[in-house]
């Protein structure tokens, strides 16, 4: 489902090139190949520009870009990482709470995923995405797919119980 979006254009490469943002079209969804969505969903006009905020690889951010390209759309990839709202949950956390009305551990597990396909096609360390990735699906096995990615937090403390080795 495409829903609008305000895009902020201060991390824009060359200021004094920014788009009007009146002939932007932005795109976001959970799905895996960006590309994909972007060519089946966006269908943006010649001449606009479209903001493609799917996780991704950057072999399908190029991918994407020649999409655009060959339509005669400038495009910007990027991602959405984490709603402003998560960042103040102590609170939540100290109560074992972690709504997931603003994203959901299956939505990082998914990120994840980009990530540690990121460092295999880039053939960097994977160690570390991949350890993330595990310790995401272990809290999605445990119940935790729908609550936020803080839900995590459940992992590590379930490992720390005595009983838990």
């Amino acid at each position: 489902m495409l829903r609008a979006w305000t895009v902020i254009l201060r991390a824009w490469p060359r200021p004094d090139d920014r788009p009007d943002r009146r002939r932007l079209r932005a795109s976001a969804s959970d799905r895996r190949r960006p590309v994909d969505h972007v060519s089946s969903r966006a269908r943006p006009a010649a001449g606009r520009t479209l903001v493609n905020l799917n996780s991704g690889t950057p072999k399908e951010a190029h991918a994407a870009a020649s999409w655009a390209a060959e339509r005669g759309v400038a495009y910007l990839d990027g991602a959405v990482t984490v709603p402003p709202p998560l960042v103040e949950q102590a609170p939540d956390l100290d109560a074992g709470h972690y709504p997931g009305d603003l994203g959901t551990l299956h939505m990082n597990l998914n990120a994840l995923e980009h990530i540690a396909l990121t460092c295999e096609e880039q053939g960097v360390h994977t160690a570390q995405p991949r350890l993330m990735r595990e310790i995401a699906a272990r809290a999605i096995e445990d119940g935790h797919g729908a609550s936020n990615y803080l839900a995590v937090f459940e992992v590590f403390q379930k490992a720390a119980e005595p009983d838990a080795r």
